[in-house]
């Protein structure tokens, strides 16, 4: 109880720090000379047109509830399409290569078609056979040409 008594005992302060104060003051408008400051502006509030009524502030909130439920849902779908595949592409590209070899062996030609070596002509399959295709042309093992584009592509063996 006594430190409530002097807490609220007035006592005549003197404050000599308001001089120091208006020193540092009067040095600051020396250095930065006539600067002016625009003060704060507080953006003006948005003026309600009309008074909502609770019905519509509970449609605006079912429709915020339903939009962000189709979000999740549509985030779901996607991340379920997305399957990682592992595959060895050394072990593709030394089978393309025999595949390659035989094949052209077998027609005693010098080159052979691209469709020919594709078994099944589905996209997965066109693609899982053209990118091994292109490591072998990369490294020189084959040689791959195509006259026009979207034609046929040929495949000859290099030495």
């Amino acid at each position: 109880l006594q430190y409530l008594g002097d807490l609220t005992e007035e006592e005549d302060y003197t404050e000599p720090v308001d001089e120091k104060v208006e020193y540092e003051t009067e040095d600051t408008d020396k250095i930065l000379g006539n600067i002016e400051i625009n003060p704060i502006t507080i953006p003006p509030r948005r003026q309600p047109r009309r008074k909502i009524v609770i019905d519509e502030l509970m449609k605006a909130l079912r429709s915020a509830l339903r939009t962000s439920e189709r979000r999740s849902m549509r985030k779901a779908r996607r991340r379920k399409k997305i399957s990682i595949h592992e595959e060895n592409i050394t072990a593709r590209i030394a089978s393309l290569y025999q595949k390659i070899n035989d094949i052209i062996s077998r027609l005693k030609r010098d080159e052979v078609e691209f469709s020919r070596v594709v078994e099944r002509w589905e996209r997965t399959e066109i693609v899982n056979t053209f990118l091994p295709l292109v490591y072998l042309d990369h490294q020189k093992k084959v040689r791959c040409r195509q006259e026009e584009i979207f034609n046929e592509i040929f495949i000859k063996r290099r030495g």
